[in-house]
């Protein structure tokens, strides 16, 4: 559950000009609001519940200095998101709802977060009180009011800790493309993700401190889908080294 856990170790007599922060995020949490498994009807090692007890005991231990992150795949997975999904819609959905209450500050939006459609995925994102970002998911046609071939939301946001301005971006894999196409065609598009950034990253270099990405893909692995036109699936590896 907690798949990246990135701690800035603290230093006995730090020198006068560091500063400490705790980034926290996770990803893939496909559902699990809970502790529970509801298919194999037994405890389940993650949810939310759980990461909510981790998230309280490090602002307890390092109050104001704690930023909470998602790299997506929230809204499905388990049976629990699914029914709320499906048989019986409500505002907030229930996952977010969750990290509402946790109180995550940005996320960004995985591949199944469109596997509902975009009307539930809107719905959900609506009612979250932490900031959505993504570098790379345009719409493609009239969204929402959005003019077409305009990014869905804002590429990164800057979030303020102990005076220090922590830039964050989102990106999607672009394997959305392949795997829901149907619900996209003709209403978004996702990007390829190393170039998007070059867009993105020098304008939050100016803007911030400290850089950080959170990107729902894998590192190098190869793409499970023909990528031409479409992206590689697993870019992370070739955009953390961009200059």
């Amino acid at each position: 559950m907690l798949h990246a856990l990135l701690l800035a170790a603290a230093v006995v007599s730090a020198p006068a000009d560091t500063i400490h922060l705790v980034l926290v995020a996770t990803t893939d949490v496909h559902g699990h609001a809970t502790d529970w498994d509801y298919v194999s009807d037994r405890p389940f090692p993650g949810g939310l519940s759980r990461a909510a007890t981790v998230v309280d005991s490090l602002r307890a231990r390092y109050p104001g200095q704690v930023i909470v992150l998602d790299a997506g795949d929230l809204i499905e997975g388990e049976p629990f998101a699914d029914y709320y999904a499906r048989a019986e819609p409500r505002d907030p959905n229930p996952l977010v709802e969750a990290m509402n209450l946790i109180g995550y500050d940005v996320a960004t939006p995985g591949n199944h977060e469109f596997d509902f459609g975009l009307p539930v995925f809107g719905r959900a994102v609506a009612a979250a009180t932490f900031r959505y970002v993504s570098g790379n998911i345009y719409v493609s046609g009239n969204v929402r009011g959005l003019p077409g071939d305009t990014l869905e939301f804002p590429p990164y946001v800057v979030v303020t800790r102990n005076g220090i301005r922590v830039g964050v971006a989102g990106f999607t894999t672009p394997g959305v493309m392949v795997w829901s196409r149907k619900a996209v065609r003709g209403r978004v598009r996702v990007a390829p993700i190393v170039e998007s950034a070059a867009r993105i990253l020098p304008a939050m270099r100016r803007e911030s401190d400290l850089v950080v990405a959170v990107v729902h893909g894998g590192m190098e692995e190869a793409s499970s889908y023909d990528t031409a036109g479409v992206g590689p699936e697993n870019p992370s590896a070739a955009f953390a080294i961009q200059p």
